[in-house]
């Protein structure tokens, strides 16, 4: 079962019974709303904003390689936006690995 295709069933139900899809009645119980995680922010202007989003594509090239970890609320309707090097992940395997031709940090 695709990831996508059981984000889409787990939330199906009929429109006229409203009973839910066999996937949805059997997987349900797992899915719930995180009321305590903010990971979007849609500002008036724009751009719309994700957890996980690549800045340099909305924000120019002085975001390029940046993305999205997470939004911080500073109160008052203000938000620190908290990114990652989107390469960050490869630093532990490159460290784990000998590249051939590829001078180690």
């Amino acid at each position: 079962m695709h990831i996508e295709w059981f984000k889409e069933e787990v939330h199906k139900y009929d429109r006229e019974t409203y009973k839910p899809s066999d996937i949805s009645e059997k997987y349900r119980s797992l899915v719930y709303p995180d009321m305590n995680t903010i990971n979007m922010v849609d500002p008036s202007g724009g751009p719309y904003m994700t957890s996980h989003m690549d800045l340099g594509d909305y924000l120019g090239e002085e975001f390029e390689g940046r993305s999205i970890r997470s939004f911080e609320s500073l109160g008052d309707d203000n938000w620190k936006i908290i990114t990652y090097d989107k390469y960050e992940h490869l630093a532990d395997y490159r460290g784990s690995i000998e590249l051939e031709g590829y001078e180690q940090d």
